[in-house]
């Protein structure tokens, strides 16, 4: 069985990822992990901000997926 993160090369459109810097669930390394493996992807790493990044820093999130679809580079 393969991992997820063999195949996120696989992925051939521009990505955001959003994760937060204090995230117990999900550690940032393996969210800087599969930015490195994607071809195209931007990471924002939140600080002070767990697993629940939408919940946490809400304009923050939202100001980086607006930035990001508006073809501005923010992350």
């Amino acid at each position: 069985r393969r991992s997820i993160l063999d195949r996120l090369g696989e992925i051939a459109v521009p990505a955001l990822l959003i994760a937060g810097e204090a995230d117990i669930a999900i550690d940032p390394r393996q969210s800087a992990l599969a930015r490195e493996r994607m071809r195209d992807a931007r990471l924002l790493l939140l600080p002070a901000t767990g697993h629940m990044a939408a919940i946490e820093q809400p304009a923050a999130g939202a100001g980086a997926i607006a930035a990001f679809f508006g073809g501005q580079e923010r992350p």
